[in-house]
């Protein structure tokens, strides 16, 4: 097991060094949390942006179901310099619109949680996928010039479904190498994941250890589990 954990940290960490240059130097990634919680439960999920490039404004719209959830506020994760937060006045709109305008004059590169949702589940179970979308035209650089941010879309699982293997990354229903896999290939930056790929494994647990920090220490600790149940 152990020549496996290190086949597994190492191929992450090459996927990481040849992947480093993959990226263009305007992109960056923008996520929502996953949660499992249980009927008239209020929770809070996080908004994370990662490998910021630089932005004077942004603008995300948020959607979600509004038969199992309600949209109860957003907070600001004030990691945007000296942004100022702008949310819709309605939190019932459908995409639900969040804003950050900068007077400075200088970008903010800030990463990490740039706001924190906070919603009641009204369904008893099911699952409701939270997505997020960029307004392009309203994100940019203290140059004007737009930039791109992909997007990674959160899942809450309610009741029964909550009960699922929150360590399934990979949704096959079993906690494996496989799982372990698709961890490196994320955290290696592998540009060839795909959308539905992105979307089991943030609707589970990527986040072992709950720093708020997808690292190679969730993939160690992921395997340490695999491990110790095989």
């Amino acid at each position: 097991m152990k020549k496996l954990l290190s086949c597994v940290i190492s191929g992450a960490l090459a996927l990481q060094g040849l992947s480093s240059g993959a990226f263009a130097a305007d992109s960056g990634r923008i996520r929502v949390d996953s949660a499992s919680v249980q009927a008239g439960e209020t929770f809070e999920l996080p908004v994370i942006i990662e490998e910021n490039p630089g932005v004077a404004a942004m603008s995300l719209n948020l959607t979600y179901d509004a038969s199992k959830l309600e949209l109860l506020g957003a907070a600001d994760g004030k990691i945007l310099g000296t942004s100022v937060f702008l949310s819709g006045n309605d939190l019932t709109l459908i995409p639900y619109t969040m804003n950050w305008d900068d007077l400075s004059t200088e970008n903010n590169t800030g990463n990490g949680i740039v706001a924190t949702l906070k919603f009641e589940v009204l369904a008893e179970s099911g699952t409701a996928e939270i997505s997020l979308a960029v307004n392009q035209k309203s994100t940019y650089n203290v140059d004007l010039d737009e930039v791109a941010f992909t997007t990674v879309n959160g899942a809450v699982k309610i009741g029964a479904a909550a009960e699922e293997q929150p360590d399934d990354l990979n949704g096959d229903g079993a906690v494996n190498v496989a799982d372990a896999v698709l961890l490196a290939r994320f955290i290696g930056e592998d540009q060839t994941l795909t959308d539905e790929q992105l979307r089991k494994l943030f609707a589970a647990k990527p986040d072992q250890n709950e720093d708020g920090l997808v690292t190679l220490m969730d993939l160690k600790a992921l395997l340490k589990k695999i491990e110790t149940e095989s």
